[in-house]
């Protein structure tokens, strides 16, 4: 129905300049009147080329045709896509926009939250490293203390013996000697009879 229509109109178009064309002629004077068998002419001529040239390109017209309605039906429905694409995209942009303060919120909140609990570690941390510095401290300090008396003791008997053994070479006497070795035979002897 579409290709009568179009044929159609295509043959009024065509065939109007010819009409008028037809309809002129004389001076202005005459009766205006139609050569018919010319017109008549002229249509079939028109008839015969429309014909000629409508066989003669239905086929790679009608090729072309197709594939540029496929085509610009492929360009629509790519465009389709695209638009919904977009305007997803737009919807989704909008509703972050919209959340973008209360998301900008939530997370310097949770940046607080997570500093807060890296601080507490990290003071719980050093304390427990301060008691364990300050213990080892402290039983390095004692054991210090424990070997400096130990060395002072052992160091006041030897300048004890010291002092005594000079003290007894100067204060004793051959007397006294021979005293001493006297009472310690005795003693000797007394332990032996026991």
């Amino acid at each position: 129905m579409k290709k009568l229509l179009l044929i159609g109109t295509t043959l009024v178009v065509a065939l109007l300049p010819v009409l008028a064309m037809a309809a002129g002629g004389g001076d202005g004077h005459e009766k205006p009147h139609a050569d018919l068998p010319g017109l008549a002419r002229h249509g079939i001529n028109l008839l015969l080329l429309l014909g000629i040239l409508w066989w003669a390109l239905r086929g790679p017209l009608g090729d072309f045709l197709n594939f540029r309605r496929a085509e610009v039906k492929d360009q629509l429905d790519a465009s389709a896509t695209a638009k919904a694409e977009a305007e997803k995209n737009y919807a989704e942009l909008s509703t972050r926009l919209e959340n973008f303060e209360a998301e900008l919120e939530e997370l310097r909140a949770r940046v607080r939250t997570d500093s807060e609990n890296e601080r507490s570690t990290l003071m719980a941390n050093a304390e427990h490293a301060a008691a364990g510095i300050e213990e080892a401290a402290k039983r390095t300090v004692t054991e210090e203390l424990r070997r400096a008396r130990a060395e002072l003791k052992a160091e006041a008997v030897e300048l004890s013996v010291q002092i005594a053994e000079e003290l007894l070479t100067k204060n004793i006497t051959d007397d006294d000697q021979a005293r001493l070795t006297g009472d310690y035979l005795s003693r000797v002897e007394e332990t032996a009879r026991s």
